[in-house]
């Protein structure tokens, strides 16, 4: 089965890791980070070092990985998914059940085929 993603959820993702690659580059982040983990992650003044840049890189990822709905499958979202989408109400592209259907009985398993 082929995964085909809509231009709108395309552009959603890209504005979420332009978001996230924000948060995770700012000066801000790695001094909160020096304080928590140390002066191996970033210089006083916030400017990283190596082990600071893989740790960023590296949180940036799994982030991003969540965000995207990872190891959520079609049935997942069918059944009303706990992708990390629909846990935080984005509902990319999933389809809504019905309040007392199941979709495991039957009614939503086959995807939609297209004309």
């Amino acid at each position: 089965m082929s995964c085909v993603v809509s231009s709108k959820k395309k552009l959603f993702i890209t504005i979420q890791a332009v978001i996230l690659f924000l948060v995770f580059s700012s000066p801000m982040t790695y001094k909160v980070m020096r304080k928590v983990l140390g002066p191996m992650i970033a210089t006083f003044e916030g400017l990283p070092h190596p082990t600071g840049i893989l740790l960023h890189a590296l949180l940036f990822g799994i982030v991003t990985y969540l965000l995207m709905g990872a190891g959520s499958s079609y049935s997942k979202k069918a059944v009303g998914g706990s992708s990390m989408n629909n846990i935080m109400g984005l509902n990319l592209g999933a389809e809504p059940v019905q309040e007392g259907t199941s979709s495991i009985q039957g009614s939503n398993i086959a995807p939609k085929s297209i004309h």
